[in-house]
């Protein structure tokens, strides 16, 4: 799996607000509950917690960052497996590689878009009950090998748009939204060539447009947007690196108030700071701690503040699948002005769990960011916990709460989680996408 662009959270009016790089956001208001409860939720001082629903407000970028509407009294689930009566039954089947939780209908109900490898890519349509899965709607009869996925407003109309990134058979995908859940095919704009293992839709070279990022085997291909959806490969705005980029995170990690660029990647991790003017400067030896042997195998990278002092920290989820690689997780910090220390010993639970993908959002109410981690269970250099869940005690030190709030999750390896409040209940529930099975969706008790 392969993640878009990592986002910024703000605490606006008792809500985290996502703010994307190109000045977009997400918040929560008042909707119906779209599925049937596990079970009566009981809140302290017998007032129900309201119902919500997201927006997504000039998106840009993979939602992967989520908070609960108000703060909770019930911490962090437990949670329950509802996934057979909310998927329909053959929307997914073990093909599942990544996935965007976005609102492709304009309903303020959130939507499910998922890449799927050699399979027809999937979108679940939220509303007032189960999915509804609208077969086709990236194309009933093209099986690529979509590895990752990214949502944003590539033509500039509000609407949300899909890019898929496609591995073995090489060809990259480009769905332009029309608002009701149908797209346009126009995969023509981002002609590909080489294997793709990560996708970005944000703005990189600060035009106030999204452009698009695709990385993988080979050169990046940055594509930059005219405003109106035409893309032009751009060949000088970021370095070009040998090795393999599997994800991308983008944020203002120096502070200076423009957006830097983080690429997880097979061998040693990339940090291309903004220097202005429409360039980029690889900075990575220089700011991150890089490991000796150069074998972190990221699959996933988060850019959020993890310990509350408002600058941008990093998380690598490392899968440790490609050759000797350290499977461990990392947890770098922030000195405020882009300069990192490696701080996993001190603030992550436990050591490798082959991760290959992660999700940080508010899941208990109490105003800091936590974490969900999907991990591999099949195949080489697997884990036996499919999903995580990781606890922020406000200063950035993390517990691991999986025991008493996942149940239990057979024939479950993840290859990418999203968290939302899917069930309109003001809490977050998680979207697992699941390589080895029909994907699963747990929803807050």
């Amino acid at each position: 799996m392969a993640r878009a662009s990592s986002r910024t959270a703000r605490i606006i009016g008792g809500m985290l607000r996502t703010v994307f790089a190109n000045g977009g956001a997400v918040e929560v208001l008042p909707r119906v509950a779209s599925f049937p409860e596990p079970a009566p939720t009981r809140v302290e001082g017998g007032i129900p917690p309201r119902k919500e629903r997201l927006r997504m407000i000039g998106v840009s970028g993979l939602l992967t960052i989520a908070c609960a509407a108000q703060p909770s009294s019930l911490g962090v689930g437990p949670y329950v497996d509802v996934s057979t009566s909310v998927i329909p039954v053959g929307a997914t089947a073990s093909k599942s590689s990544a996935v965007a939780i976005t609102d492709v209908t304009g309903d303020g109900v959130a939507d499910i878009v998922v890449a799927c490898r050699f399979a027809p890519n999937v979108l679940l349509v939220g509303g007032d009950g189960p999915f509804t899965y609208a077969r086709g709607a990236f194309g009933a009869f093209a099986l690529r090998d979509s590895s990752a996925v990214a949502v944003g407003d590539v033509d500039g109309d509000g609407l949300p748009d899909v890019v898929f990134a496609s591995e073995a058979d090489r060809v990259d995908e480009l769905f332009l939204g029309d608002g009701d859940g149908s797209f346009a095919d126009k995969s023509d704009r981002i002609a590909g060539g080489a294997f793709s293992r990560a996708v970005l839709i944000a703005d990189v070279d600060d035009d106030d447009d999204s452009d698009v990022l695709i990385g993988g085997g080979g050169p990046f291909r940055a594509l930059l947007n005219d405003g109106g959806g035409v893309l032009t490969r751009d060949d000088v705005l970021l370095p070009q690196m040998d090795g393999v980029a599997q994800a991308f995170a983008t944020g203002d990690v120096d502070g200076d108030g423009d957006v830097d660029l983080v690429i997880g990647c097979a061998d040693d991790n990339r940090l291309f700071v903004n220097a202005g003017g429409g360039r980029y400067v690889d900075e990575s030896a220089e700011r991150l701690i890089l490991r000796d042997d150069g074998s972190e195998d990221t699959r996933d990278v988060g850019l959020f503040d993890v310990d509350g002092d408002g600058d941008l920290d990093l998380f690598f989820a490392n899968a440790g699948r490609d050759s000797q690689a350290n499977p461990r997780n990392r947890l770098l910090i922030n000195d405020g002005t882009g300069w990192f220390t490696d701080e996993s010993e001190a603030r992550l639970p436990t050591l490798g769990v082959y991760t290959q993908s992660s999700a940080f959002g508010d899941l208990d109410g109490d105003g800091d960011l936590d974490l969900v981690l999907g991990n591999a269970t099949s195949g080489f250099g697997t884990s036996t916990i499919p999903v995580q869940v990781w606890v922020n005690d406000g200063k950035g030190v993390f517990e691991d709460v999986t025991v008493q709030v996942v149940p239990r999750l057979p024939m479950v390896s993840a290859a990418d989680v999203a968290i939302a409040d899917l069930n309109g209940d003001g809490t977050l529930d998680i979207y697992v996408a699941n390589q080895s099975g029909a994907d699963r969706v747990l929803v807050k008790r």
